[in-house]
């Protein structure tokens, strides 16, 4: 992990180069246009920006990968898939994807803050409020880097004209603690500029609420907890927010309604920040047609990787507002066909006669047809086009619950704890759980250890499948005991003489903490070898 990486970066965007050499490097397309020539006016620094938009979008990894990483998550298909199991490898798709998509994004940031603030503009805070949002989706990215790679290499510049050679796109690795020094620097400048809210014309871009909860969560992720304590207070007391229309960010009454589109939940009050698949007029991101306004679900389209028996069971038995909009089970009691029920239950035999190939994802999927969305792009009705929420108001809260206790007052930790348990109508802290799949017991003591595992356990339920729990796991140094408890229950348990699943999940302590350098980058790069590869890899 030093040196130098490369960076395939080229003057018009981010694309992996392969099986190239210094000799092919000297490509000009001759239909292209200049940038010396094009960012002259608004309107170009706006499809600068959209372009931005269009790369952040294509990260659509990041929605999928968290969960199959999850313990509480298991995939089907025979003999499991690689990042279900821990096996990938550099050179598997998908760790080439995260690390490109991110740099795409980033490369199209660095154009908006390298050539706009040339362009004349009549109305000055069109600029400020564009480059703002540049600043936003670089620190985005950047954070998704950093989370899942460790030190990478920054970019913050556009890379030089007259491009001939790989080596003038190489750049070195920086540490961890440089790369979040950049997200916090990128989140600060792009605070002041970002509205609270946009009218319904542009609903969907950064807001300011997104800037400073991602500058929060950056924050908690380094332990930085009295910056991250402030952060949130300071989310908490904006007004305006989203449609602009309200007076600030508060929780929907009904939990299930932020993954359904039938509730009109576009941009509730809680929501921070989305993939936002239907209300964005400003920009096609979809390029037209059915897809523009489909996102069906966040977790692999195969339609294999489901809750299993862990994850459902770390639900208290009261706990049934979250869970049935979280998990399905499928259980044929009729000739004529399937019928759906929503089981909650901590005891195994309760399942009566169930496999984990029965269980399904609950939220951003047609609860009342949920077989169409594994097998139709098409046809969801009252759940096509839903926004998927990247940061919900829960979120904040917990993190901050988090910050609080961390600095030595889990009294009013426990308050913002209960604000999440009071929509879901369990019982407030102090309560107790605990059953032979929890990691993190909560007995109800007060103490700031308690509520710690009181935190993790509430984090868990509430972002059931939202690609939160294995990035915690991980920041929180729990993820061998997690992955031992999950496995421990779901391999060696036996239910009516058989365990529920074969695949386990091989989390490494030392290794899979991160992802591996992709193998693409380790061949274009002479700089470094696979002795500089992470860690296990």
């Amino acid at each position: 992990m030093k040196n130098k990486i490369i960076i395939s970066l080229i003057i018009t965007g981010a694309f992996a180069l392969t099986n190239c050499s210094n000799k092919d490097f000297n490509l000009q397309d001759p239909s292209s246009i200049s940038t010396v020539l094009f960012y002259k006016t608004p309107a170009d620094a706006e499809k600068a920006l959209i372009a931005v938009y269009k790369g952040f979008y294509s990260t659509n990894y990041n929605n999928q990968t968290e969960n199959i990483f999850g313990e509480e998550v298991w995939n089907s298909k025979a003999g499991g898939i690689d990042m279900d199991i821990f096996s990938f490898t550099p050179s598997s798709s998908n760790i080439s994807g995260e690390w490109q998509n991110n740099y795409t994004t980033i490369a199209q940031a660095n154009t908006v803050l390298g050539k706009v603030p040339d362009i004349t503009f009549i109305d000055p805070s069109q600029k400020a409020k564009i480059l703002a949002q540049a600043h936003f989706f670089r620190a985005w990215s950047y954070f998704q880097l950093v989370k899942w790679y460790g030190g990478v290499p920054l970019l913050t510049k556009l890379p030089p004209e007259g491009i001939t050679s790989a080596d003038d796109v190489s750049y070195p690795r920086s540490s961890v603690a440089e790369v979040w020094a950049q997200i916090e620097s990128d989140l600060k400048a792009a605070i002041p500029d970002l509205p609270n809210g946009w009218d319904a014309d542009n609903i969907g871009r950064a807001t300011k609420g997104a800037a400073i909860a991602y500058l929060g969560k950056a924050y908690i992720y380094q332990k930085k907890w009295a910056e991250a304590k402030k952060q949130f207070e300071d989310l908490f007391a904006l007004t305006n927010v989203n449609k602009g229309s309200n007076n600030g960010y508060d929780l929907l009454s009904t939990f299930s309604d932020n993954f359904s589109q039938v509730a009109n939940n576009k941009w509730s009050t809680e929501a921070i920040f989305m993939e936002d698949y239907i209300a964005m007029k400003f920009a096609n991101i979809w390029g037209g047609g059915g897809n523009s306004e489909i996102e069906k679900f966040t977790i692999p389209w195969d339609g294999q990787t489901n809750p299993n028996l862990y994850g459902i069971t770390n639900f208290e038995d009261a706990d049934t507002i979250r869970l049935t909009a979280s998990a399905m089970y499928f259980y044929k009691i009729t000739a004529t066909g399937d019928t759906i029920y929503n089981k909650n239950s901590n005891n195994r035999s309760d399942f009566k006669g169930m496999s984990e190939e029965n269980f399904k994802v609950g939220k951003y999927v047609n609860q009342k047809e949920p077989w169409l969305t594994w097998n139709s792009w098409e046809g969801m009705g009252d759940y096509e086009g839903v926004n998927v929420n990247l940061f919900r108001l829960p979120n904040a809260f917990l993190y901050y619950a988090e910050a609080l206790n961390e600095l030595g007052d889990p009294a009013t930790a426990i308050t913002f704890i209960n604000k999440v348990r009071t929509r879901a109508k369990v019982k407030f802290y102090p309560y107790a759980f605990s059953n032979s799949a929890v990691y993190a017991p909560v007995t109800g003591d007060g103490s700031q250890a308690d509520v710690r595992n009181a935190i993790k356990h509430e984090r868990m339920v509430e972002f059931y499948l939202e690609n939160e729990h294995f990035p915690d796991v991980l920041r929180w140094g729990d993820a061998s005991k997690a992955y031992s408890t999950a496995n421990d229950y779901e391999l060696k348990t036996p239910f009516n003489g058989k365990a529920f699943k074969t695949n386990k999940q091989d989390f490494k302590v030392g290794k899979n903490e991160l992802l591996p350098i992709p193998l693409i980058e380790l061949q274009m790069n002479k700089k470094i070898t696979s002795a500089d590869q992470n860690a296990g890899y």
